[in-house]
């Protein structure tokens, strides 16, 4: 048994825990080119540290995968096996660059078709970049010697004519200074047997034998540090495999079964969840580890102002309602349009009609649409899509529903609530949703259906914040 699985039992038996054991990960601060705030950087310092658990709590928006994602990072760079597991399938989107492009586990393919099929896809076109040591970084020079173009400089280097290779480089790159044209010149001349060898592998590369990546993929399936991304329900498919670092998304929407055969794979885990239910496991398990090995955010770091107070104040009212001092420019919206309102309409008709509407006030931005059952989301790419396709052209606008939604967040969201559809929205669908916007949230829905659902702690306490337009 791991530690971070024996920590999970005792967590488990209500016990309050602390870590005696520590884990040789030995990983430094991460140099992330992403400014951090404080709280962050303490989160992140938690997240690589020797500790064989931790916690890191926060409402949406509040930087938890900003945080995640870093340390990940500096685990690949370190050659750490990693694992990042999602309650919601849509947060492993937020995951998809990364050094090394990550393994994503399906559930209609094993985990060695699923290796196989990555080792191909890189084998296909690989990227071979590898610069000596002592040289400096030059991203010019990658630039130029990138797969598509090397044949074209290796042709004009092995013709020995400096002349054609400086005239080359002046109409490629024309904007940049002359004595800087040179420098590359000289880069490549210095970098020909170089470039030859990467084109050497590239082509051995591109034309392994299918006996050669079965061999290549039975010596990485036990060993490979590529990223894997699975789904709370995908983890058998990973068999027996024990990663260094494992994060877990959404961990306050996981089941303590599942969080302890997450734990079970791990030798350092890292818990991102939020603590608005009491109920929750993670809720319950960060209260009792110790206060080292905890760490809460508190700031807002996506919603504008206007968004936060009504949303935070309404269904996270346990947590003071976080400020943040503006690090990017907001949208200006036009003064008759609120931040945060509700459209009344009962029928589908009545939807349609309010989102065309709503949609072209704002003509030059991107609209997302939210549903929260798959039939809604088609039933509106089938009637609303092909009406505004005959019109005249609009805004654009995507329609997801909440099970296909890729986990970032969008810049104006429409969430349209059917009273009608199969699958009503839960107090977790709700938070999650509004919480998708960084600048507007429009609810679309009957108003008097849903101020009985779980909407209805915005309708209790945010009332001047709703918009009613009747049709």
């Amino acid at each position: 048994m791991t530690v971070p699985a024996r920590l999970i039992e005792a967590l488990a038996q209500r016990t309050y825990v602390g870590m005696a054991d520590r884990v040789e990960l030995n990983l430094p601060t991460s140099p992330t080119p992403v400014p951090l705030r404080a709280r962050q950087r303490e989160a992140l310092n938690l997240a690589l540290s020797n500790s064989p658990i931790a916690a890191i709590a926060g409402t949406p928006g509040s930087g938890k995968t900003q945080v995640a994602r870093a340390a990940l990072t500096t685990a690949i760079h370190h050659q750490r096996s990693t694992l990042v597991v999602a309650g919601r399938p849509g947060s492993l989107e937020a995951y998809g660059e990364l050094p090394l492009p990550p393994l994503r586990i399906t559930a209609d393919q094993d985990y060695r078709d699923t290796v196989r099929d990555w080792v191909t896809r890189q084998v296909r076109d690989p990227r071979l970049t590898l610069t000596p040591l002592h040289w400096l970084p030059d991203a010019l020079f990658e630039q130029l010697t990138l797969t598509p173009h090397r044949h074209y400089w290796l042709e004009l280097l092995e013709s020995g004519q400096l002349e054609a290779v400086a005239a080359a480089v002046a109409r490629t790159l024309p904007e940049i200074p002359p004595a800087r044209q040179r420098l590359l010149v000289h880069r490549l001349q210095q970098a020909y047997p170089l470039l030859a060898q990467r084109e050497h592998l590239h082509q051995h590369y591109r034309h392994l034998s299918s006996q050669a990546l079965e061999e290549i993929t039975d010596g990485l399936l036990a060993t490979m540090t590529v990223p894997v991304l699975c789904g709370g329900g995908q983890l058998d498919a990973l068999g027996d495999r024990v990663f260094d670092w494992v994060g877990i998304e959404d961990a306050h929407s996981l089941s303590a079964q599942q969080l302890r055969q997450i734990a079970a794979r791990a030798r350092k885990l890292v818990l991102l969840g939020e603590l608005e239910d009491n109920h929750s496991c993670f809720t319950q398990w960060f209260h009792r580890l110790w206060p080292g090995y905890r760490v809460v955010l508190p700031e807002n770091h996506r919603l504008h102002p206007d968004l936060a107070y009504p949303i935070f104040s309404a269904f996270y009212p346990s947590t003071s309602v976080p400020y943040t001092p503006p690090t990017r420019p907001y949208t200006a919206l036009p003064e008759t349009l609120p931040r945060l309102a509700w459209h009344h309409g009962v029928t589908h008709q009545h939807l349609a009609a309010i989102l065309e509407r709503g949609i072209q006030a704002l003509p030059n931005y991107c609209h997302s649409v939210l549903t929260f059952c798959p039939e809604g989301a088609e039933k509106l790419r089938s009637q609303f899509l092909p009406a505004r396709h005959l019109s005249t052209p609009g805004p654009s606008v995507e329609i997801q529903d909440i099970t296909q939604w890729s986990g970032e967040a969008r810049e104006l969201l429409w969430i349209v609530c059917d009273a009608t559809a199969s699958h009503q929205p839960s107090l977790a669908d709700v938070r999650w949703a509004l919480t998708r916007a960084t600048e507007a949230v429009a609810l679309v829905g009957d108003k008097n259906h849903y101020r009985r659902s779980a909407f209805a702690p915005l309708f209790r306490s945010s009332l001047t914040q709703i918009r009613d337009l009747t049709l």
